[in-house]
């Protein structure tokens, strides 16, 4: 056999010894990426914050009436770090995903507050601001 048909017959024959080992590596590449996915996965749980203006509330007499702006900070007990921060929304709310765990929330007025979060679980405060 020469030229091109000598080569032909020597790439079929590297296909039938079985899978190259690029494929078995990008098989192993798949699998590393979507069972990490899962291995690496917390579940998540919420801390909602409703922080309302007394002053509003006396005025008004709107007992839901939010405080727009108001800063929450939600810490890592453990270490101290800051996971997450947010100013309130348009109806005074401050809603974080946070994965399953304890938290300190900050920005309530007085003292911290300190949180246990269960996975699906949505732990609500409201903060009267006076």
């Amino acid at each position: 056999m020469t030229g091109f048909a000598s080569s032909k017959w020597l790439t079929l024959t590297r296909r039938s010894k079985g899978p190259s080992l690029m494929w078995f590596m990008r098989i192993i590449a798949m699998f590393v990426m979507f069972s990490g996915c899962a291995l690496f996965h917390r579940p998540t749980g919420h801390i909602q914050v409703k922080a309302v203006s007394w002053k509003l509330v006396q005025k008004y007499a709107q007992p839901g009436a939010g405080l727009v702006g108001h800063k929450i900070t939600i810490v890592d007990p453990s270490n101290g770090q800051v996971v997450a921060e947010k100013l309130t929304d348009d109806l005074g709310y401050a809603i974080f995903d946070v994965p399953a765990g304890s938290y300190t929330v900050e920005g309530l007025g007085g003292e911290p507050q300190n949180v246990v979060v269960s996975p699906g679980q949505t732990v609500g405060f409201q903060l009267i601001v006076h």
